[in-house]
């Protein structure tokens, strides 16, 4: 399991940088470990950043993007289930600072994994 790029791209970084890491990462991860499994979770959207929802959805579509060149690499969408259907975060899903995950949010990551990566 990798998470990775949310506190990156809150602190200013560039969707193309976060992707060039996660690039550098994943070769390493394929020649250092070849064969091992890999799930990167999405970069979720929340309410405190929201207002770079649009670059989140880009780092995360170029990382998928690259996930496809590796057959055991998986990609899982952890922020559609945190939305609401008009696209916004969903408030009970996070904390009050409306970044971190609350108990509920945790769970719904947990029913996606459990759907999405069921060796977990």
């Amino acid at each position: 399991m990798f998470y990775a790029g949310d506190n990156d791209l809150g602190d200013g970084r560039h969707p193309e940088e976060v992707y060039l890491f996660f690039c550098t990462f994943a070769e390493k991860l394929s020649r250092l470990l070849p064969g091992v499994s890999l799930y990167f979770l999405s970069i979720k959207i929340s309410p405190s950043r929201w207002n770079i929802a649009d670059q989140i959805r880009y780092a995360n579509k170029l990382i998928a993007g690259e996930i496809e060149k590796y057959t055991e690499y998986t990609y899982i969408d952890m922020s559609a289930p945190l939305l609401s259907p008009d696209g916004r975060p969903r408030r009970e899903f996070f904390e009050a600072d409306g970044l971190h995950l609350s108990p509920a949010g945790y769970r719904t990551w947990q029913q996606t994994l459990q759907q999405q990566a069921p060796v977990f």
